[in-house]
Formats: C-alpha cells, sequence, structure tokens
C-alpha cells in the first residue's frame, strides 16, 4: 500500500510547519500554555515555544518590558517574576 503525504502529515504534522509560522501561531498561546504544555510535545515545539523573540513580544504586549533595558535579558523568565509577582 503506498504512503500518501497525508498520512504522513497524520502522523508527524508539526515537521511541516515552518518555524515561522509556529512562532506567529504560539503569538497567540496563552502563556501557561507555552511554559507547561508546549515543551513535551516535541523538540520543535520547545524551541519554538522557548523562542526570546516570542516572549519578548509577549513582555513588550503587556508592559512588562524593564525601564532602561540593556543588555541580555531572558524574557520567560522576565515574563514569569513579572507576572508571578503580580498574583
Amino acid at each position: 500500500m503506498a504512503c500518501t503525504l497525508i498520512d504522513i502529515y497524520e502522523d508527524s504534522p508539526n515537521e511541516y510547519l515552518p518555524y515561522e509560522l509556529l512562532l506567529h501561531i504560539f503569538s497567540y498561546t496563552p502563556p501557561k500554555d507555552l511554559l507547561r504544555g508546549v515543551s513535551g510535545t516535541c523538540r520543535t515545539w520547545r524551541q519554538a515555544g522557548r523562542d526570546q523573540f516570542l516572549w519578548k513580544d509577549k513582555c513588550c504586549r503587556e508592559g512588562l518590558v524593564p525601564e532602561g533595558e540593556t543588555g541580555h535579558i531572558d524574557w520567560i523568565e522576565q515574563y514569569k517574576s513579572c507576572t508571578y509577582a503580580k498574583h
């Protein structure tokens, strides 16, 4: 029996999504889901879910960028420290 592209895609659809598209989708994903659920899916999703540009964008959208930001910031930690400090 021949294997079709649809069969391959159904087995592992995330392998066929361009990284940039995955980041775009994750930009709409709630942060809790990114921090908890995405990392266990596969290596590509874990990498995209921890992408610093993604988290910098999330921090900027929520006004969590430190004043006078200079140098390297771990944007995931910045997001967590600011949001968990509020609760």
